[in-house]
């Protein structure tokens, strides 16, 4: 006993493994051999050699170990050195296991032997810095685990991407992808001298990339070493997932998402990119981004590029030039996407244009526990900058453009002096059912609508606060319909207003104002050409066919047209 106490002692030396007090030891003397066995096939993710004499010394003396089915009073008369040996070998065996490298790991510290070990499928350690000189393929059918060191690019200006990813999964962990110094001036087609789209990691195919803690996928020219600035650090075909990690430093995207394509991100950091963070793709096939978590951050572009489909459930996209921009088209082909974003939750804070601009008959929902807010640093300065000259560039929300804003949930919250929680333009549909919007900076207005459009913008439900000085509920310049239970307040008192409500076919005149008690408001209902009304109804109880009504205010009041 004495001898293999001895050689555990030279096993642990060997492998650098630490000694265990006796509360540890102890701690682990019922371990059972099935435990034993789940343990050494536990996913490592800290590469170590396994030490496989060791494992068939122990093996050889295992006659001279106690057996678990001992009873207790043996077990109480086993004598220290031997209880001590069990749980020195129970505490080795899990210590490998924890830090022990995957059985297919291949270490590499040159290019040639890097391009070799993406053969085959398996785990890849890169030690040291590896610089490439020509694209690294990853041909189809395979499954990658890089990680570790510094993969670098030392190529030509005809490379398109320092890595392809052909239809195979690839996970990176710990590992830094350096994209600094790559330039492409290859043209887009013979036909087409615009220069070509180039990428840090493009996938194709059916491909899985996975981003995993510790990865850092990263490029420092500056914007003036370029000739061509359309380089981008990932493109995702097939399906992506983002746990950890960051991607930084790109003048054209961070991230861009394909069609028929799927990337979510649950955790890390999209930030200080020089263009845009993600992009998303639309058409027939959109790409889909699905935003759990994570941070959207500092890029001089958008934060989110939506041309397809975006879900957003939580993460945080701040001090971006604008939060979420969800676009129908994409500016070079203009072809007609017809994005939609889902928001539900998250924090859409302190950009520094607006939160979100939805324009091009693109539609955003907002509903949940959403927050969206506006660009708190820049109030001294929406006055008097001439980006800031426009009405709906101050918008915490603007929606123009034929877009669609439907809000049943979340708050809205414009903060900064003369700043609009929600602008509406004179082509835009906006319906609120439920949520918070409110004005809290000087002079701001929660709601301003340019539309003049029947059913433009209709409010059925939520709350619309004013609370920063001299701030306004709504700002209405065009026609508004208001039903249902609305709470208007500014300052904590509720104010009176007329709601004015109506289906196709006709419109009431004046539209939904703020009255006072006592205001006598003659109506006027006229049916389009073709329609009939069928019904006026005040306050709910119906006047019938009526062609004028005269109300004087004694509280809130609704007044509703239908036509036929």
């Amino acid at each position: 006993k004495s001898k293999l106490v001895l050689g555990l002692c030279v096993a642990m030396a060997l492998q650098n493994l630490p000694m265990v007090s006796l509360a540890e030891i102890g701690a682990q003397k019922n371990e059972t051999e099935e435990s034993r066995n789940a343990v050494d096939e536990r996913k490592i993710e800290t590469p170590f050699d396994a030490d496989e004499e060791w494992e068939e010394e122990k093996e050889e003396n295992q006659g001279e170990m106690p057996e678990e089915e001992f009873d207790s009073e043996e077990e109480e008369e086993m004598p220290d050195e031997a209880e001590k040996i069990e749980g020195l070998e129970n505490q080795l065996l899990m210590n490998r296991a924890v830090v022990a490298t995957p059985a297919d790991a291949v270490y590499v510290s040159d290019e040639t032997a890097l391009q070799e070990a993406v053969m085959n499928s398996g785990t890849v350690v890169v030690e040291g810095e590896i610089a490439l000189t020509e694209t690294l393929v990853i041909p189809d059918g395979k499954e990658i685990d890089l990680r570790g060191g510094q993969i670098s690019f030392a190529g030509n200006n005809q490379q398109r991407w320092m890595i392809h990813i052909k239809n195979s999964k690839v996970t990176l962990s710990d590992i830094v992808i350096d994209n600094t110094g790559m330039d492409c001036d290859v043209k887009v087609s013979s036909t087409d001298n615009r220069l070509t789209d180039y990428y840090a990691i493009f996938s194709s195919g059916d491909a899985e990339i996975n981003i995993e803690e510790g990865t850092v996928i990263t490029n420092s020219d500056s914007y003036s070493d370029l000739t061509n600035h359309r380089k981008s650090g990932i493109w995702i075909s097939g399906t992506g997932e983002m746990n950890g990690g960051t991607i930084s430093g790109f003048p054209d995207a961070a991230l861009k998402v394909g069609r028929s394509t799927v990337f979510t991100l649950n955790d890390g950091e999209v930030v200080n990119n020089r263009g845009i963070g993600i992009a998303i793709a639309g058409g027939q096939n959109e790409g889909t981004g699905i935003i759990n978590g994570g941070a959207i951050t500092d890029n001089n572009g958008h934060g989110i590029f939506n041309n397809g489909r975006l879900k957003l459930t939580g993460g945080i996209i701040e001090n971006n030039s604008c939060g979420i921009f969800n676009n129908n088209e994409d500016g070079i082909t203009h072809e007609k996407f017809y994005p939609v974003a889902d928001i539900s939750g998250g924090l859409i804070s302190n950009n520094r244009n607006t939160a979100i601009t939805n324009e091009n008959r693109g539609t955003v929902n907002i509903s949940g526990n959403a927050e969206i807010h506006g660009a708190l640093e820049m109030a001294s300065q929406l006055s008097t900058m001439a980006v800031k000259s426009n009405a709906e560039e101050k918008a915490v929300i603007a929606n123009r453009k034929q877009a669609i804003l439907k809000i049943d949930g979340g708050s809205i919250t414009s903060e900064s002096p003369d700043e609009i929680a929600v602008f509406n333009d004179e082509t835009g549909t906006v319906e609120m059912t439920a949520g918070t919007i409110t004005a809290s900076g000087a002079r701001s207005v929660a709601i301003k609508n340019a539309s003049n459009t029947t059913g433009g913008v209709k409010i059925s439900g939520g709350s619309i606060q004013a609370t920063g000085e001299d701030s306004q509920t709504i700002d209405n310049q065009g026609k508004l319909q208001i039903s249902g239970d609305v709470v208007i307040e500014a300052n904590g008192v509720e104010e009176l207003y007329v709601g004015v409500s109506y289906n196709e076919g006709g419109s009431i005149s004046p539209t939904s104002q703020q009255v006072t008690k006592g205001q006598a408001i003659d109506f006027t209902i006229t049916p389009d050409s073709g329609y009939r009304t069928k019904d006026v109804l005040v306050d709910g109880v119906s006047q019938g066919r009526i062609t004028s009504y005269q109300l004087t205010v004694t509280g809130k009041h609704r007044v509703e047209a239908v036509f036929e």
